[in-house]
């Protein structure tokens, strides 16, 4: 069975106890981030807008959305989603439950957005399918060579 909670630090180590899904390792290696370094920031920085899918009671993913400091915009969050290999026993409870966690984190910003690892195709028609856009501005290119692609998504008027 899958649930989704909100989340709490124990989560956090669970978490990475059980070790990030090899996409998620790879995007964080290319931003030159520690998975641990990235979880427990991303749970920090989200005050109660961080949540966490459990599949058979135990915690796999984590995701939520920050506020974007660089223009301190109030109504532009920073949207994110780490998790565990386990996550694929939650895909029913994503197609369904996905849209609905969304609109809340609307509520509080009105414009998601965020980045991902052009190689992360799975990530990439998962967003897609969510209703977010790839507008083509503001990518970016690490010193390694790999195109981090921006996304973002706008509640209607």
């Amino acid at each position: 069975m899958s649930v989704i909670w909100p989340a709490e630090p124990s989560d956090v180590d669970i978490i990475l106890e059980d070790g990030l899904r090899q996409q998620d390792l790879d995007e964080l290696a290319a931003l030159g981030r520690e998975p641990e370094e990235a979880l427990r920031g991303a749970f920090e920085s989200c005050g109660v807008l961080v949540f966490t899918v459990h599949v058979n009671d135990r915690p796999v993913a984590m995701f939520g959305a920050a506020p974007y400091l660089a223009d301190e915009e109030a109504d532009i969050g920073v949207v994110w989603m780490l998790g565990t290999d386990g996550l694929l026993g939650a895909r029913r409870l994503l197609l369904v439950e996905a849209p609905k966690w969304i609109n809340l984190l609307m509520k509080v910003y009105p414009i998601l957005t965020n980045y991902v690892d052009e190689r992360n195709s799975v990530s990439i028609r998962w967003l897609e399918r969510m209703g977010f856009e790839f507008p083509y501005t503001d990518d970016f290119v690490t010193d390694q060579g790999i195109t981090f692609r921006r996304f973002v998504l706008c509640a209607t008027q």
